[in-house]
């Protein structure tokens, strides 16, 4: 009867084929259900139809769904970690990432910038040169530049989530980033960095926190001295002993 009605009623049809699917185990991707349908469902209020509506769109692979996908995200911690473990490993998801990314309005946005740190850290090195086919520097700059610029909106979950993608994608890049962003005058948008970068083991993010031991600020200085000596970085650091 899917074909046969619309709006709600569709909606609730869809669910209740997927969750018997899912009880008797019988494969969704058996279904043969329209993705036109099943995104049409991801705007119902219900968040069951819209999981249900997320599963049922997992089942096909093509560009259409995975676009469609990312505004799966949020609904529940549950089905993110199904979306993490399905989407990252379709072939060039960073590109619906990205394409949500750049949409007005809002989304869950940390969900996708986590996203494509997975994808980043799930490719060997050399699958991410230039000529490897995966992705080429131009590509690689854009998805670099889409989830820095999510930094000034972002709130401090999402600040640190993005930290940890901007390392992952390309980690001298990001030194470069959030030295402008260090450069802010506000001692506490500082202080809120150098604690984000705090988990970063990366050699550029401890010589990066190391540059506000002599910040002007005193507070800024103890929050780097007790960042670094925390991490055991601080007999390392040159700017650590006493002028």
């Amino acid at each position: 009867q899917v074909q046969s009605v619309e709006g709600n009623v569709r909606n609730v049809l869809l669910h209740a084929i997927i969750r018997i699917a899912e009880r008797v185990g019988y494969p969704i991707s058996s279904l043969n259900l329209q993705n036109a349908h099943l995104i049409k469902a991801q705007s119902d209020r219900d968040p069951q139809i819209k999981t249900s509506a997320a599963k049922g769109l997992l089942s096909s692979s093509d560009n259409e769904a995975t676009c469609a996908l990312m505004k799966s995200f949020g609904i529940s911690d549950e089905l993110d970690i199904l979306l993490f473990q399905e989407l990252i490993t379709r072939d060039r998801v960073w590109e619906a990432a990205v394409e949500e990314l750049d949409q007005p309005g809002a989304k869950p946005k940390k969900q996708i910038i986590d996203l494509i740190r997975k994808f980043a850290d799930s490719l060997v090195p050399a699958m991410f040169r230039a000529d490897s086919g995966i992705i080429n520097d131009e590509q690689m700059q854009r998805l670099f530049e889409s989830v820095a610029k999510e930094w000034h909106e972002a709130n401090q979950e999402t600040r640190a989530t993005i930290i940890g993608t901007l390392f992952s994608l390309d980690s001298d890049h990001a030194v470069q980033f959030l030295d402008e962003v260090l450069n802010d005058p506000d001692p506490w948008l500082r202080i809120q960095v150098i604690e984000l970068l705090a988990s970063r083991t990366n050699r550029n993010a401890v010589d990066l926190i190391a540059r506000f031991l002599r910040d002007e600020d005193v507070m800024v200085r103890e929050v780097a001295m007790a960042t670094l000596q925390a991490g055991g970085y601080l007999f390392d650091i040159p700017e650590a002993i006493p002028q």
